[in-house]
This record gives structure tokens, sequence and C-alpha cells, in this order.
């Protein structure tokens, strides 16, 4: 009883961190949050055979329909509300056994083709072989995952995806060696992967084409044959990635944990083989050493975007890294031509912005606002380091151009706006502040700022290229990122001239998911919220055009205002219990030693030390 009475307690006390007890029935102000004044830190070690982890005060909490619990990072709560919005199922359990990761993604049918019988790997081999189409629809399918689909990661290079597809169909017309079973499996997990990628992006087949699907079943049947945790190896590496990828298209297979938990297992592979250390290129091949290389900076990429999105810590540390950027090199591209500038520019950002945000704003620590002030500057240095960034939608003529030049800068904006959440949110969810008369004023408008800039930028780019973007989870989730935080602005600086603009971008976004919503799941899914944001944010203004501007009253909100809320209650009726603020226990004399009054804000720039391009 007594050890089940100090599991109560540490439950209690969880969820006290995590923001619970904020939750009521009332309407009551809103108390300043604690991240605003900071606590002072204590020291002491946690108790012994504690079995909760340690939740710290900035983090979300997530109840997802089916009871499971998740905690989101500080900069990656607005997926939280998006994992509601949408009403994911539970992930699959595809990671029981070393053997069998991958054979509870198959259905019956596929299921039956390999047995786990030992000495039945030959048969299975055949059997797997005989899904493969003809070798042209295969090449074809091969060049459509190279035209349209290998933007955000390209683990793969044309040449030697050429070689392996050659390898494969020799393979499946020949008697294989003993030996010589778990190289051709691996080489069929990628090529079946190549297959599925291309299928799915195809805009010949219909919608969820149930052929990508059996094409990736088949991947993961053959996937269940290797063992990569003891044989770790460059075509794991590859295979998990690209596994990785399809889960996070927005289609049949979408799995945000299943991505995650693919990628963190392919930097884990890559740690085995010391793909991270210049020193394994040393006595290779310099074609080796280039795919190799290449191949780790596209994982690399892929890991750290999802590690900030997700709020999770990469398993590579980046001190440990010194695997050079590959060496320019012809690369043979007999499928279709692809730059190579906008790969080097995600690389760059990665290994300078992308990576060490994701170390630094991890789930369990949370930055001091300095240290998010210097990160902001960071990003705006990569920005404009980069070749001919292309800023403007406008400039671009083609899809390539935005892969390119456009991408990468789309990128550094999306870090902007997540590192910067945290603060604006915060703000917002205190009654009767204006955000423009703090300290933390800066971060709120690079915030909004980098919000409206991805809605401006992408409500011209979605609609030339709808074909190309409507399966990217990173796009559509930022947007749907930026649509809430233009929205809160909305509601909640009604009175302001900041408030009817972030109206104009809620309205902006919401049409470019209407129209978006007839080609991706994933944009209707977010229309219903949007929606009633969008009313609601409209009925706000409406009513602070006939009141006083908030720039020159001071004077207590009206009781319509006491509703108005960031993240779940949002929308009406909310999401009780989902996504929650931090209480905060500081009193009122605290607050006036923290903020700085009325119009003097001028006077605090010289500490923040702002890029004044965060301000205007």
């Amino acid at each position: 009883m007594a050890q089940m009475g100090e599991r109560i307690r540490q439950l209690e006390s969880a969820f006290q961190r995590s923001g619970a007890s904020t939750v009521n029935d009332s309407r009551d102000s809103t108390p300043a949050p604690a991240w605003l004044y900071p606590p002072e830190q204590t020291a002491g070690a946690s108790a012994e055979g504690d079995v909760l982890p340690k939740v710290p005060d900035e983090t979300f909490l997530t109840i997802f329909p089916d009871g499971e619990i998740k905690y989101f990072g500080s900069i990656s709560s607005i997926e939280g509300l998006l994992s509601i919005v949408t009403d994911q199922a539970a992930p699959e359990e595809i990671f029981d056994s070393t053997r069998a990761w991958f054979s509870p993604a198959l259905s019956d049918p596929v299921r039956s083709l390999f047995s786990s019988a030992p000495g039945q790997q030959a048969l299975t081999c055949k059997r797997l072989f005989e899904g493969l189409p003809n070798r042209e629809q295969a090449w074809d399918l091969i060049a459509i995952y190279y035209r349209d689909a290998c933007w955000p990661m390209r683990p793969i290079l044309q040449d030697e995806a050429a070689e392996l597809l050659r390898r494969v169909y020799d393979a499946r017309e020949t008697t294989l060696a003993e030996q010589d079973l778990s190289l051709a499996m691996a080489h069929g997990t990628v090529v079946y992967l190549l297959l599925a990628h291309g299928a799915l992006n195809s805009v010949d087949l219909p919608e969820s084409s149930p052929e990508a699907d059996a094409y990736f079943e088949l991947a993961c049947a053959a996937m269940a044959n290797i063992s990569f945790q003891e044989e770790p190896s460059v075509l794991a590496i590859q295979a998990l990635t690209l596994f990785s990828l399809y889960y996070l298209y927005n289609g049949p297979r979408f799995s945000i944990d299943s991505a995650w938990a693919t990628i963190a297992m392919a930097c884990t592979v890559s740690n085995s083989v010391k793909l991270h250390r210049a020193s394994s290129f040393a006595k290779l091949d310099p074609l080796l050493a280039h795919r190799q290389q290449a191949l780790f900076w596209d994982m690399y990429v892929a890991a750290s975007l999802q590690g900030i999105y997700l709020g999770q810590p990469l398993p590579i540390p980046l001190s440990s890294i010194d695997c050079p950027f590959p060496l320019d090199q012809t690369e043979e591209q007999p499928f279709f031509l692809v730059s190579a500038e906008g790969r080097v520019a995600r690389w760059r950002l990665a290994q300078e912005v992308a990576g060490p945000a994701s170390e630094l704003f991890r789930l369990t620590d949370l930055p001091s606002y300095g240290t998010i002030v210097d990160f902001d500057e960071r990003i705006r240095r990569c920005i404009d380091l980069m070749q001919a960034p292309s800023i403007s939608a406008s400039n671009v003529a083609t899809f390539a151009d935005y892969i390119d030049r456009g991408l990468p800068v789309v990128l550094c904006k999306i870090i902007l706006m997540c590192i910067h959440t945290r603060s604006l949110t915060e703000m917002l969810s205190v009654d009767h502040l204006n955000p423009l008369e703090t300290r933390y004023a800066g971060s709120f408008l690079a915030g909004y700022r980098a919000a409206s800039d991805i809605i401006a930028y992408h409500a011209a780019i979605v609609t030339r290229f709808p074909a190309k973007l409507t399966l990217s989870w990173t796009i559509w989730k930022s947007l749907f990122h930026a649509a809430v935080v233009v929205g809160a602005i909305a509601l909640r600086l009604n009175h302001t001239h900041i408030g009817v603009d972030a109206l104009r971008h809620l309205n902006t976004i919401l049409e470019v998911f209407e129209n978006a919503a007839r080609f991706t799941e994933r944009a209707k899914l977010c229309l219903g919220l949007l929606r009633r944001l969008r009313d609601r944010a409209t009925f706000a203004v409406d009513a602070g055009d006939s009141g006083p501007r908030a720039e020159d009253r001071h004077s207590p909100a009206s009781e319509e205002e006491h509703g108005r809320r960031t993240g779940h209650a949002l929308v009406d009726g909310g999401f009780d219990g989902a996504w929650l603020w931090p209480a905060s226990d500081r009193s009122a004399s605290d607050a006036e030693l923290d903020f700085l009054p009325a119009g003097q804000f001028s006077a605090g720039l010289d500490f923040l030390r702002l890029d004044p391009r965060m301000i205007i």
C-alpha cells in the first residue's frame, strides 16, 4: 500500500508538472506562465527508484482517444494538437523481435510468403522476387521517385539504384548460393521501397495506390529476413531511411511514430558502421566513399528535422560527427536529372541549424531566452550564407527552383517559428497582457513573422505544384502550425493592427487547405479546426474594431475575452485534458519586476541583442 501510495503521488506530481492542474471549468484570467519567470534551480538527486520520467513544466501532455499518453517537446507543441485533430490511430507494433520487426505490418497473403523455419530462406527469397514487376515498369517507377519524390531525402544515388535493380532481376532468374541470400534480400528491400515510393507518387496510378502498398509490404517481408542488428550494413541504413520517408507520406501508412522509430534505427545502425566518422572512408574507393557520405548526410537531415518537430534527441550527438560532405563527383543519373544544389544546402542546414536545434530544444531541456535569441541569429546567418536563396515565391519558376533555393529558406523559417512558438504562445495565454510591452516582444514578433512568411510563400507555391506537395507531412504539418500561430494572435490581439493582419494570413492559409483537401487527407482532417478557428478569430477582430485599441487601453478585458485561449481552447468545446499550459504561482509583485513598463520596450533593446529583422 505504501508503494502504491508513492506511485499515486508520483503520478499527481507528473501531471502537475505537465500543467494538468491548470484545467478547471472557470474562465478566470490565466496567470502569467512560469516560463516568463524562470524559477530558481534546486540541486539534489532524484528519489531512488523513481519510475516516472522527469517531465519539465514546459512540455505538453497529449492524451489520445485510445488512452495513449505522450509528451511533446517545448518547440513541438503544435504537433500534439495536430495529432488529436487528425484522430491518429495508435502506431503499429512493428518492433516485437529482431526477426519480426517488420512482419506485423504485413497482410496475411504477404505474410504467407515467408517462413521463420530454418532452411527456408531460399524459398522465401524466390517467392518475394516473384512480386517484382517487369524491368521496364520497375525502371519507370524508380524514375518517378527520382523525378517527384526524392527531394526530402535521397539515401541512394541513381547509379547505385540502377546497379541494385540489375542485381535483383539477375538474382530472380538464377539460383543463389546460400551465402548470397541475405545480400539478395537486402537488395530486394531497397528496390521494393523505391518501387513503393514511385508508385505512391505516380500521377498515373490512383490515390493511395494498392500497387504502392503491395510493394511496401514486400519490402517489409524482405526486411524481416535481414539480421541488420547483428550484421549492420549500409543497405540496412538505406532501407530504414526509405521506410521512414514512406511512413511520413500522407498516405495509408502514415505514422509519425513509425517514421521516427525507423529513422532513429537508421542512425543507430549508422553508429554501428561508424558512418559518421571521417576515418571510415580513408580506405574506401572514392565512389563508395562519395555514396556513403551522401547517405549519412541525407539520413541526418531527415533525423534532425524529425527530431525538431517531435522534440526528440538524436541518437548521434553532433559533437561526434566529423563525416565530410561528399566531394564534387559526377553522378550518373540514368533515371532523371536532379540538381545537387538543394541537396548540399540541406546538408549544411542540418549541420549548422537543424542538428544543433534538435539537441538544444530536446524533450526534457529548456534553453534560456538568451539562448533562443542567439540561435535566432544563427539561423539568420545561415540564410544569409545560402547561395542565391529564393525568398520570394515569384522567383520560383520551376519545382526544381523551389527545392534548390526555396526549400532551404523555408526550412530555416520553420525552425525559426518552432523556437519562438513557446514564448509567443506563453504570452498569448496571459490575459490583459500586451506582448509588445514585454521584454520578450522580439521573440513574439519573430515567431509571428516566420509563421506569416511560411504562409505567404506557400500560398503561391502549393497552388502551382499541388501534385508535388500533397504527400509531404513536413509542409502540411508546418502550415498547420503556422495557421494556429496566426489564428491565436488574431484571437488574442483582436484590437490591434497585428491581429487584423494575422486574420488575413489565417484566411489565406485556410483557402490553401480547402483547395488541397481534394488531394490530401491530411489537409482535409485539419479543416474543421481551422474553420472554427477562423470563425472565432473573425468574430473577435470584428468586435475589436468597435472597441479601443490594445495600445491605448490598460483596463480589464471584457468578459468575452476570458474564453479565448491558445492551444486546446482555440476551438469551440476545446480539447480539455489534451494540451495544457503550465501553472504559475508567481505573485503580482514578481511580475512587475519581469515586465517592462508600458511604452518602454525600446529601452530594452540593448540587452535583447536582436537582429532588426526580428521586429520588422
